[in-house]
């Protein structure tokens, strides 16, 4: 213990020294009480060690009290510790504090682990409001970390040791004896030389939130110069912290948010991550490729018909004439006879043909178009009679639950449970052929024999899509 600094001793022929609250580099911290004012206070000895020479013992001394008057008019900030006076004693300088009672957030670090994101951002945003105020009053702080910044035990978040951390035992990164900083939280532009600014402030107070988040700091410990050659290592715990955090450690200083910028990005609610919607999938043909088999289709409409029963007509006599050219026959009635057999021929074929061309019809008629895409379920189909295409959707959130279901014919059958205050009217049922189940739900869609919709490949795809709501209908069926 220095000389004459012990329990009951009075500083500055005011403040008695009650006992030692902690001690570093820097020098030694007491709790106190200012007999002039009557509370208690914490002053710092400011260590500047035996072995310096007289001229720069002077510089620091000088240093020392400059930076704690420029402190000293911070004092009515919420969230800086006060700075109520400087005394000297045999050369060395005293600085009397606002006393906190609580303690470091390094000591929370140690004794807890990391906080979680919402009480790392409160103490961020309160530390950044404390750097504003500092900045705009032309004071640096030169060592943001957490050893610096109190946690009371009312709740408040104070920053203290403005620039006055000069002790001669920390870590010296510079040509110089002056103190800029804590190793692992200086600014690469520190590291540089360059002149200190605000900026750099934002780099350490960008370490210290990512040791509060993460545990860990973000550059290896074991290289003090990690800041200017490694990048940051990614947080993986900061959550809505990690955009901030990831900007104030920029290498760059004029890459790094300004303090008001790092305050809407705290503030600011994080943006939903945009999903992008399930990539429509068509099973079947498309709509154009339904409506251009119909009308491509020379089977289509009176047309067709009427040329065959034309071309059977004609063509009895003509089989006949033949028949009777290999077969002579006086008989008139034996040509008629052929010619009713040439008909009946005729038809015959004409009749296979255009059951085959109806089969082939057919399988465009069922050839639904169903597609999934993320807004629900679209269902069309070519209706050949008035020759358009019918759709209709059934959007996702308007549904308790979706499945696809064999019926008794082992046909597959897409059925749906809507939700009580989207239950489907009877028009809506009834232009879209929708029908009620009597086990409960609507079939939306029933698959023919001819359908070309795989039923495998359309049930992994409609459980990828309608997520949660596929699968086990609801406990109470639909009426």
């Amino acid at each position: 213990m220095t000389s004459g600094v012990h329990p009951g001793a009075l500083i500055g022929g005011r403040y008695r020294l009650d006992h030692r609250l902690g001690a570093g580099g820097f020098g030694q911290v007491w709790r106190a009480h200012d007999t002039a004012l009557g509370v208690d206070v914490a002053v710092k000895q400011v260590h500047l060690g035996s072995t310096l020479p007289d001229e720069e013992r002077a510089e620091l001394l000088a240093r020392a009290e400059r930076e704690a008057r420029n402190a000293a008019r911070l004092r009515d900030h919420p969230h800086i510790v006060t700075v109520h006076d400087v005394v000297e004693v045999d050369e060395v300088p005293w600085i009397v504090m606002q006393l906190v009672e609580g303690h470091s957030l390094a000591e929370e670090l140690e004794e807890r682990g990391p906080l979680g994101v919402e009480r790392a951002a409160a103490i961020a945003q309160a530390l950044l409001g404390a750097l504003e105020t500092a900045h705009k009053a032309g004071v640096v702080h030169r060592d943001v970390k957490p050893a610096n910044v109190m946690l009371a035990d009312s709740g408040e978040v104070l920053l203290a040791d403005f620039g006055i951390a000069v002790g001669q035992t920390d870590p010296r990164l510079t040509a110089t004896a002056l103190v800029i900083g804590s190793p692992g939280f200086i600014a690469p532009e520190r590291l540089h030389g360059a002149q200190s600014d605000g900026r750099a402030d934002l780099f350490s107070l960008g370490v210290t939130l990512y040791a509060t988040v993460e545990g860990v700091m973000p550059f290896p410990m074991g290289n003090p110069t990690a800041a200017l050659t490694e990048p940051p290592r990614p947080p993986v715990k900061a959550g809505r912290l990690a955009a901030l955090i990831t900007g104030l450690l920029e290498k760059d200083p004029s890459q790094r948010p300004t303090v008001p910028d790092a305050l809407v990005m705290l503030t600011t609610p994080p943006k939903p991550p945009v999903e992008e919607p399930p990539k429509a999938e068509k099973f079947t043909n498309t709509r154009a490729e339904l409506k251009k088999a119909y009308d491509e289709d020379p089977f289509d409409g009176f047309a067709p018909y009427g040329l065959g029963c034309t071309g059977i007509l004609v063509g009895g006599p003509v089989v006949s004439l033949i028949w009777d050219e290999h077969i002579p026959s006086d008989s008139a009635g034996t040509f008629v006879g052929h010619m009713f057999l040439g008909w009946l021929a005729l038809g015959v074929v004409f009749g296979c043909a255009s059951w085959l061309v109806g089969r082939w019809r057919g399988i465009f008629d069922h050839s639904d178009v169903v597609t999934i895409h993320g807004d629900g379920i679209t269902f069309s189909r070519w209706v050949r009679e008035n020759r358009k295409l019918k759709s209709f959707t059934v959007r996702w959130d308007t549904l308790e639950a979706i499945t696809v279901e064999r019926n008794a014919s082992r046909k597959h059958e897409v059925v749906a449970w809507f939700s009580k205050t989207n239950e489907p009217t009877s028009k809506w049922l009834a232009v879209n052929g929708v029908t009620t189940r009597q086990g409960g739900g609507f079939m939306l869609y029933g698959q023919d024999t001819a359908s070309r919709v795989d039923p495998n490949r359309f049930r992994s795809r409609l459980k990828k899509s309608a997520g949660p709501r596929y699968g086990t209908p609801p406990s109470s069926p639909q009426p």
